[in-house]
């Protein structure tokens, strides 16, 4: 199965014309002795937090796995260590099945701009800045992951707030012009969330439309998402509020679709 899954994906990424480090990534990662690929996974989420969909494939009696540095420093992305665990754990899903990753936007969203520099003509932001330069970095590798998901013809979702410029990262243009990307607008107040919050989704597979059967009537709660205040020269600013963090879990009624949609 080992050899199986790396032709899978060395084949695919080839056949997307993928950048060539990723492939070396890839062979790298299955050279390393000891690793399981007898046992592949049906569903691996990434920047999972309360591990929402992967409670769901769970439900649904499927392998799957969740990945987020809350859980293990061995899922510390922006670590060697942690990096190579997640490149395992997408190289050991089965093709056809699917993947949700929701890189961490707080250097990215509108809310945070004032100090990272980040916009549409400048979504690299500023390089003297450590909090920007990791998110760069774990913008990269959540690509990459999406870039080997590709390859085995999984299905991927790949989530940001509306006000996100992550789609105009280098990587993510770069990604876009190589494999076939669906972008669908969603509020997480339409699903049952607490907030409406405005929610990009970028998907390998058209199908990702088929959210619109999965809407509810909100039922919106008081949340402090942002705070809004006047800056020292009295001008209108904002920041993030206390609830911000915890408006990105996924709401239970669009479960239904992003856990079983491609079963």
């Amino acid at each position: 199965m080992r050899d199986r899954q790396k032709a899978w994906i060395i084949s695919g990424l080839r056949h997307l014309k993928a950048p060539m480090v990723i492939a070396t990534i890839v062979a790298l990662v299955f050279g390393i002795p000891g690793l399981d690929f007898e046992r592949p996974i049906d569903h691996f989420e990434t920047f999972s937090g309360t591990m929402a969909v992967t409670r769901g494939e769970w439900e649904e009696g499927r392998a799957a796995v969740p990945f987020d540095v809350d859980y293990s420093a061995a899922m510390d992305l922006l670590t060697p260590e942690g990096f190579s665990n997640a490149l395992y754990h997408m190289a050991n899903t089965n093709p056809g099945s699917g993947s949700l990753t929701a890189p961490v936007c707080s250097t990215f969203v509108i809310v945070s701009r004032g100090s990272t520099r980040r916009s549409p003509r400048n979504p690299l932001g500023r390089k003297d800045s450590e909090a920007v330069r990791k998110g760069n970095i774990l913008a990269c590798r959540a690509f990459i992951l999406c870039f080997i998901a590709a390859a085995k013809a999984i299905w991927f979702v790949l989530e940001q707030p509306a006000s996100s410029c992550m789609e105009h990262h280098p990587l993510f243009q770069h990604m876009a012009r190589l494999v076939p990307l669906f972008k669908y607008s969603m509020r997480m107040g339409d699903h049952g969330g607490p907030t409406l919050k405005p929610t990009l989704l970028y998907s390998s597979h058209r199908c990702i439309e088929g959210l619109n059967a999965f809407k509810t009537t909100p039922r919106l709660r008081p949340k402090e998402v942002t705070v809004r205040y006047l800056n020292s020269q009295g001008q209108p600013a904002w920041h993030g509020g206390k609830d911000m963090k915890t408006s990105q879990n996924y709401p239970r009624q669009s479960l239904g679709f992003l856990s079983y949609a491609i079963f």
